[in-house]
């Protein structure tokens, strides 16, 4: 795990992590582009991603399910395939390799074997509530009620540890900060 996340802290790499969270991540969420949650619901009669959602019953994921229609639904399939797999282990390595970045900078390597858990659990969930919610669209109409319970927790997690990622390089960009303003105090 070492060597990955000193390879993808490398500039080179880390440029790559950074452009691949604005053009698959940050853009497709805040505009019209072809691919992502808008572009999505273009297909799905201006209903949202599963996954785009905090805390589903099982009947309100069926619903958008139905909602979605056809079209909808094959467009879920398609976009899951091709995006979902790419976007949470291009995440999980930016928000490493940023955590790396600015530890190291701060003098406190020794707390990242201990955070990386966190991306990295992440990652995990978001892709078992894709397996879920892709299981959930393709056998439409049948109903996987104990599926759609689970893909919540999945959900849930993902949200929890990728909130949870991005407030440990934020506290750790605060720490760093307040450090070096400590020192020009002094």
């Amino acid at each position: 795990m070492k060597k990955l996340i000193d390879f993808i802290s490398k500039p080179a790499a880390y440029a790559v992590l950074a452009a691949l969270v604005i053009f698959l991540v940050i853009i497709p969420d805040f505009t019209q582009a072809p691919i992502g949650p808008n572009a999505f619901k273009e297909h799905a009669g201006g209903n949202p991603l599963i996954d785009m959602q905090l805390n589903y019953s099982t009947e309100e994921v069926y619903k958008l399910i139905e909602a979605y229609g056809e079209d909808g639904r094959n467009y879920y399939i398609k976009m899951i395939f091709a995006l979902d797999f790419i976007i949470p282990l291009g995440f999980m390595m930016f928000i490493l390799a940023t955590m790396n970045l600015i530890l190291r900078k701060a003098k406190l390597e020794n707390y990242m074997n201990r955070l990386a858990v966190i991306p990295f659990a992440g990652c995990i969930s978001d892709y078992m509530e894709n397996i879920c919610t892709t299981a959930m669209v393709m056998k439409y109409p049948l109903r996987l009620n104990g599926i759609a319970a689970v893909s919540n927790i999945f959900s849930l997690s993902k949200m929890l540890f990728c909130t949870a990622g991005v407030l440990a390089v934020f506290a750790a960009m605060v720490y760093l900060f307040f450090n070096k303003y400590r020192k020009k105090i002094a």
